[in-house]
């Protein structure tokens, strides 16, 4: 099973990506900063393809130092949820405006 990190995966570009790495057999672990509800809905549409996870993990892009904590986040889904420790895309969609960073 192949395993995508897709950031700011809860709407847009993000979300139309996860969704189709689902519909390709990709398990998917997505970002979301702002819209819990719009990432585990991302979340129960991809599940929905027969063997396939995914997993919403927030994401602020503005605060480096968020980052330490979601590499560890990313490593107990990964063992947790797919007993490995590696994963094998990452697309980097998430971003920030320049009126988001503080």
């Amino acid at each position: 099973m192949k395993i995508a990190i897709v950031t700011g995966g809860s709407n847009g570009i993000g979300k139309a990506t996860a969704l189709e790495l689902g519909k390709r057999g990709i398990s998917v672990i997505l970002t979301y900063n702002s819209y819990k509800d719009r990432a585990e809905a991302v979340v129960k549409e991809i599940e929905k393809n027969q063997g396939v996870r995914a997993y919403a993990l927030k994401l602020d892009l503005t605060q480096i130092s968020t980052f330490e904590g979601f590499v560890l986040e990313v490593k107990k889904s990964l063992l947790d949820i797919w007993n490995r420790t590696t994963f094998d895309y990452l697309v980097n969609n998430g971003g920030v405006g320049a009126n988001d960073v503080n």
